[in-house]
C-alpha cells in the first residue's frame, strides 16, 4: 500500500485480470479426505461372554461422525450446486430482459418503463436468490441436527 501524502489517505494498488485469465497457485491443491472409520478392537466382556460394550458403542460413535460427515459432505455440494445453477438461471432470465431493453428505442417512454423494470427485476432476483441460499442453508442445517 502507498499513503498519499497530500491529505494522509491509505491508497491500494489493484490489478484485474482480463476475463478468462485465471490465477496460477504453487503445487496442487491438498487431497483431503474424510477418513476410514479405524478398526476398533472390540474386547471380549470376560467371563459372562459377549462383547464389551464400551467397545462396541465406541466403535458406533465412530461410524455415527463418518455418516455425519458423509451427509455434510453432500449437503456442502448440494449447496454449491444449488448457487451455481441459481446463478445461471438469474443470468438467464435477466439476459433476455436485457435483449428486450436494447430491442426497444431508448429515448421512448417503452424504453426508459423497461430499462426500469429490468432495474427491478434484477433487484429482486438477487434478493430472491440470496434468501433461498439461505433457506437452504438452514433446512441442510435442521436435517443435520435432526439426525
Amino acid at each position: 500500500m502507498a499513503s498519499d501524502q497530500t491529505n494522509g489517505t491509505v491508497r491500494r494498488d489493484v490489478a484485474t485480470l482480463p476475463p478468462g485469465r485465471n490465477v496460477a497457485y504453487p503445487g496442487a491443491p491438498p487431497d483431503v479426505r474424510v477418513p476410514n472409520v479405524p478398526t476398533v478392537e472390540i474386547r471380549d466382556n470376560g467371563f459372562w461372554g459377549g462383547q464389551n460394550r464400551q467397545d462396541k458403542a465406541h466403535e458406533a460413535r465412530l461410524f455415527e461422525l463418518r455418516y455425519l460427515a458423509d451427509e455434510v459432505d453432500f449437503a456442502e455440494a448440494a449447496g454449491t450446486a444449488i448457487e451455481v445453477n441459481g446463478i445461471k438461471i438469474v443470468r438467464d432470465g435477466v439476459a433476455k430482459a436485457e435483449s428486450i431493453v436494447y430491442a426497444t428505442p431508448a429515448d421512448s417512454v417503452a424504453g426508459m418503463l423497461a430499462s426500469d423494470l429490468t432495474s427491478d427485476m434484477t433487484a429482486r432476483a438477487r434478493i430472491r436468490h440470496s434468501r433461498y441460499m439461505e433457506l437452504y442453508d438452514t433446512e441442510a442445517m435442521n436435517v443435520l441436527h435432526r439426525r
